[in-house]
């Protein structure tokens, strides 16, 4: 079952006051002076979170009902515009959820500690989603640990007969004597110079003649 995302509850200020404003009349920006001077709604500020999602809400400070919603988006417009005259007035970029409309309203704080701390809350959020997504793309890979844990043994299983085999090697096959014939000794040279066989000398001739 996946998690359910939880709405982080980062900022309530109590008292914040909307206006109708005129369109930004100079490239330099929004300015206070040229606002009503009596807004059309007064009630709570409450800024929260879901995951890297931010939206700045306008509430009835009784019955809490919603009056605007402002919704943060890091890669949409601008939501959030501070004025060029004034540090507790700004400039928010509501969209109705319905029809997804839009349209910009002033609002201001009494308070400048209340202006302080709205502005300090959005960006601390945003500097945090930054972080977040830093972290996980330079986050280090999971190196698996292949090594033995405490009481576990490993197995190798050898080849049975090729280890018999050179356990017990072959009988060499002893050599054949050479034969006598194939024998030589040192006067074998000398074989074809042999003595001659003595002959008997011849009788001598015989002074007798036969008759």
């Amino acid at each position: 079952m996946a998690d359910e995302a939880i709405e982080r509850v980062l900022k309530v200020i109590n008292q914040v006051f909307a206006f109708k404003i005129p369109p930004q009349s100079s490239a330099a920006g929004h300015r206070a002076d040229s606002w009503p001077k009596d807004p059309v709604w007064t009630g709570r500020l409450v800024i929260s979170a879901i995951n890297d999602a931010t939206q700045i809400q306008l509430r009835d400070a009784k019955t809490g009902a919603l009056f605007a919603a402002c919704p943060i988006s890091k890669d949409g417009p601008p939501a959030v515009t501070k004025v060029v005259d004034s540090s507790r007035y700004f400039v928010l970029r509501v969209v109705d959820a319905k029809s997804g409309r839009h349209a910009f309203i002033g609002i201001a704080f009494e308070d400048r500690n209340d202006a302080f701390d709205f502005n300090v809350a959005i960006d601390d959020h945003q500097n945090e989603v930054k972080r977040e997504e830093h972290a996980a793309v330079t986050a280090p890979t999971v190196s698996r640990d292949f090594s033995l844990k405490e009481g576990q043994t490993i197995k190798i299983k050898l080849n049975k007969k090729s280890a018999e085999a050179d356990d017990n090697p072959a009988p060499v096959k002893p050599m054949a004597a050479p034969t006598a014939a194939k024998q030589s000794d040192n006067f074998g040279v000398f074989s074809s110079f042999a003595s001659p066989t003595a002959t008997q000398p011849a009788d001598p001739p015989s002074n007798w003649e036969t008759f």
